[in-house]
């Protein structure tokens, strides 16, 4: 039995000092190209466990694809496994429909980022399991999700839907509507033509110039909004609201935290409705208001013609009017 047990541990110990060098050298990387013809509007699809993703509108007629391989194999086969996939990447193509890293049980413990440039007239849906993503200059719509990683959307002309587990996202010049998510991230938004609904569960919120209608809402965090006009609401558990702009004829504002102070400001030609409550802080006006009926935690008020409405409540904070 003594034996047995030193022979199954000179075996252990060979193992370990064969594998030692190997396991050294284990990480095998290299690259592959493709370029595909197309013709008129494409559908790209992308499925990626790990690696980011960049994703360029371009010259119309192909797309061209860069992939840059990294496998993270301790296994014997890793160089062999590489050589497969440079030789054969996981990418489909039917007509007009391209579908890339579909193919899940040949890219296990694989890493793989693409550059991807494809014709302006392109509809984009990409997930990635670990990983950055970036798609710009295309017509949509771009459906954009990450379990971890941030994401970035510019020039989309049709609506975008940006969902990251953890990670922040990010958004510039949406022609469409936008819905962008984190579960745990900032989210930042500027220049949006169609509606925004946007949720973090703990992060900043920040949005300028949204032209539609715009619903936030954050766990924990702040939400800034500069040059709001149409209907909104901006809602935080523990946090601060920021808000500016003038709201429209018949818009409906409404905005509310749990804990943190309310900075609204307006411009001197505002007209709406307000009805401001608090807990366990102030109301404090700095424009020109007709008082309906005033207590010490509530104000309900006429600026200008009232044409607009706006509600703020703070659980345990001040509400600034300026």
């Amino acid at each position: 039995m003594q034996k047995f047990v030193q022979q199954i541990a000179f075996i252990i110990l060979a193992c370990t000092m064969f594998a030692g060098p190997r396991s050294a050298a284990a990480s095998e990387t290299g690259r592959f190209d493709r370029t595909l013809a197309v013709s008129g509007a494409v559908h790209l699809e992308v499925s990626n466990g790990s690696g980011s993703v960049q994703i360029t509108g371009g010259a119309p007629g192909q797309v061209r694809i860069h992939g840059e391989v990294r496998i993270s194999d301790w296994m014997w086969s890793s160089k062999d496994r590489l050589s497969e996939i440079i030789a054969h990447p996981p990418i489909e193509q039917s007509g007009n429909t391209i579908r890339i890293g579909a193919d899940h049980d040949s890219t296990r413990n694989v890493s793989i980022s693409y550059t991807i440039e494809v014709p302006e007239q392109t509809e984009v849906e990409s997930s990635v399991g670990a990983g950055n993503q970036t798609v710009r200059k295309i017509r949509g719509p771009a459906k954009l999700t990450t379990g971890s990683g941030n994401l970035f959307a510019e020039s989309i002309h049709d609506d975008a839907h940006l969902f990251s587990g953890s990670g922040a996202v990010r958004a510039i010049a949406i022609g469409g509507e936008l819905r962008a998510t984190s579960g745990s991230g900032s989210v930042d938004l500027t220049d949006v033509h169609g509606d925004i609904r946007s949720t973090t569960g703990s992060g900043t919120i920040t949005i300028a110039q949204p032209s539609g209608r715009v619903t936030a809402k954050t766990g924990s965090g702040s939400i800034n909004i500069r040059g709001a006009g149409n209907t909104l609401s901006a809602r935080t558990g523990s946090g601060s609201l920021t808000i500016e702009g003038n709201p429209s004829p018949n818009s409906f504002w409404e905005l509310d935290t749990g804990s943190g102070s309310v900075n609204l400001g307006v411009p001197p030609n505002a007209n709406f409705r307000l009805s401001a409550s608090v807990h366990g802080g102030s109301i404090n006006t700095q424009i020109p208001i007709v008082v309906e009926e005033q207590s010490r935690h509530a104000l309900r008020a006429r600026i200008g013609t009232g044409s607009a409405r706006i509600e703020v409540h703070s659980g345990s904070g001040s509400i600034h009017i300026h």
